[in-house]
């Protein structure tokens, strides 16, 4: 995958959507609007794209996983931590709505960036999550994780929502498929789905190839990225170090306009 003309996959059921290479504000492509925006457009190796945004999730949500109790990346296991929560089961739920609150406002803003230059590369995007992310890892660093402290917690694991929100909203499509770099439950049904019918087909489909391997490098790099952040979280310096190399690579290969 180098940026070229990509196939469409064709899948409605797996966001496939037809994308064409040239001006994306003339042809149409995903690249063009706001919810549509495809890595294939934006960089120069949206497989690299890929790779990088699912691992620098899967790091800054396994540390706070370990140091608050909740995800911020993973919504989906906040939500189950707040219905635990109402039935009296989880002590940290309010941390955990926090962060799904930080999610959506990250996501919401990263919307709006990109409304006002829906053709350019996401450099302000990236550059926001920079700079959210040194704020949570800032903080992070005077209140000592908030151990202890509830209300503290529920600061940081917002402003890290907010960082991840940011990032998630940027990576909606890969050449035409569906690509997550926080949800992964829909990522391995996708992929799997797409593995069947490859197998199936015994090779001949270049679509369900695409999308079955574009699946499975989000899955590994949101598992490499889980592993190293599990490995480094007793210090959130090396966490946001980490973070912060893998979004200045990913400006160093964003397109030029």
């Amino acid at each position: 995958m180098t940026g070229g003309n990509p196939v469409a996959s064709g899948d409605p059921a797996t966001g496939g959507t037809p994308v064409t290479g040239g001006n994306p504000a003339k042809t149409g492509s995903p690249a063009a609007t706001g919810d549509q925006q495809d890595t294939t457009v934006e960089f120069r190796y949206p497989l690299l794209a890929l790779v990088l945004t699912t691992v620098v999730a899967g790091l800054i949500d396994a540390f706070t996983l370990l140091r608050y109790g909740v995800f911020t990346a993973n919504q989906s296991g906040n939500v189950v931590h707040v219905g635990m929560g109402l039935s009296g089961r989880f002590p940290q739920w309010l941390v955990a709505a926090a962060s799904i609150v930080g999610f959506g406002v990250g996501g919401v803003v990263a919307g709006r960036l990109r409304r006002v230059s829906p053709t350019s590369p996401p450099v302000a995007e990236l550059v926001g999550v920079i700079t959210v992310l040194a704020l949570w890892a800032t903080a992070d660093l005077l209140l000592d994780s908030g151990r202890g402290d509830r209300t503290q917690q529920v600061l940081l694991a917002t402003l890290a929502a907010i960082g991840l929100g940011l990032l998630a909203r940027l990576f909606l499509r890969t050449a035409g498929v569906r690509t997550s770099t926080t949800y992964q439950t829909s990522t391995v049904l996708n992929t799997t789905r797409a593995l069947s019918e490859w197998i199936g087909s015994r090779g001949r489909r270049p679509d369900a190839a695409r999308r079955w391997m574009l699946g499975f490098v989000g899955v590994a790099g949101y598992a490499v990225g889980g592993g190293i952040g599990a490995v480094v979280q007793r210090s959130v310096a090396w966490v946001f170090v980490l973070a912060l190399a893998v979004v200045a690579a990913l400006l160093a290969v964003a397109r030029v306009p």
